[in-house]
């Protein structure tokens, strides 16, 4: 494998983690000033983004094909709860133990996941990247919460952990899927699936946002609001999810989830450049950290 097709990879795997951290700092401003809840803007998001996934399959006549990829049903699923438990345990305990848990966890259980299954093998540099991304990420989420006493509570951790499980499945149940089909075919395959899961989810779970705005929230959104929720279909959405599964064909589950962990970091580097906010000494000592491990597996031969 030449470096430019060792490269191009890790860098689309990078670019969907850090369409994925601007993404946060847009969530939190729709939920801020529109009465949208976090399920809607969810299904918001994957409903926006279909179109531009199905385009070039309809342009070449493979929208409709039969694919019977199994896996994109698990993917596209686990893609749904992971984002309703997510934003559950922010609810109950707060973004930074939310954030620590959910992103954690998930590249252990992936590296414990993939080693079992044979996918990858144990080695000094997986288990030291695998901790140093850890310790990064933790860092990067941590150093930048404001002071006082942490929330608690163990629904919210298990939300947490549902996530960081869900997350985990998403990456491997990826990884699968693109070495089975059309990695394009299995973007659309994926959000469609998970569009699909969403809408049954909120019919269960029924509306919980904002009883000021009730069903007229959507009526009452503005342009800005409007240009936002598209940029999270188009940015965070179809284009993300196409990048990284387009980078998963050429790297191992583990690899795939380290490299997203860079999703804290854009956050906190927005954070700092549009809302003026101060990065902070341990931040920086996680994200050198975090970089360090995506050197050490990108080196892995």
């Amino acid at each position: 494998m030449t470096p430019t097709s060792t490269l191009v990879p890790w860098l689309l795997v990078l670019l969907a983690g850090s369409l994925w951290g601007s993404g946060a700092l847009v969530v939190a401003h729709l939920l801020a000033h529109t009465g949208l809840n976090s399920l809607e803007i969810a299904l918001a998001r994957f409903l926006i983004g279909l179109p531009a996934l199905a385009w070039p399959l309809l342009r070449s006549g493979r929208l409709f094909a039969r694919r019977g990829n199994i896996w994109v049903l698990l993917v596209g699923v686990a893609m749904a709860i992971n984002v309703t438990c997510w934003f559950e345990a922010i609810n109950r305990v707060g973004a930074a133990i939310a954030t620590v848990i959910a992103l954690c966890l998930a590249p252990v259980i992936v590296g414990i996941i993939s080693v079992l299954a044979g996918i990858e093998r144990v080695s000094y540099r997986l288990v030291s990247a695998v901790l140093l991304a850890v310790g990064g990420t933790a860092l990067i989420v941590l150093g930048g919460a404001a002071s006082g006493p942490a929330q608690t509570s163990l629904a919210g951790v298990g939300f947490a952990m549902l996530s960081a499980l869900m997350y985990s499945l998403l990456s491997l149940g990826t990884h699968r899927a693109v070495s089975r089909g059309d990695h394009s075919s299995v973007a659309f395959d994926c959000n469609f699936v998970a569009a699909l899961t969403m809408m049954v989810m909120m019919a269960v779970i029924g509306r919980t946002g904002s009883p000021a705005h009730g069903a007229n929230a959507w009526l009452l959104l503005d342009a800005q609001d409007i240009l936002w929720l598209t940029y999270m279909g188009l940015g965070t959405a179809s284009l993300a999810f196409w990048a990284f599964a387009t980078g998963a064909r050429r790297l191992s589950p583990t690899r795939v989830t380290v490299a997203t962990l860079i999703e804290p970091l854009i956050a906190a580097v927005l954070g700092v450049i549009v809302l003026g906010e101060t990065l902070h000494a341990p931040q920086i000592a996680g994200a050198i950290g975090l970089f360090g491990a995506i050197l050490l597996l990108a080196r892995d031969k």
